[in-house]
């Protein structure tokens, strides 16, 4: 019975480490690329809309 508890323990703490491994990596991931479409929205509008050097350059990011 006791070495039951010590693997059902074991599991939840793998299991919460590799959740806040996932969560720790992924949201720099989304803040950075909600930031990175507004400077690109910005720059759009700063520049006056002309889409075709901006498209370019994001599929060569891409």
């Amino acid at each position: 019975m006791r070495n039951g508890d010590v693997m059902k323990w074991f599991r939840y703490l793998v299991t919460g480490v590799c959740t806040g491994v996932i969560v720790v990596l992924l949201v720099p991931v989304a803040v950075c690329g909600i930031c990175a479409y507004g400077v690109w929205r910005l720059l759009n509008m700063v520049t006056g809309g002309n889409k075709e050097p901006r498209r370019t350059m994001i599929k060569q990011n891409l």
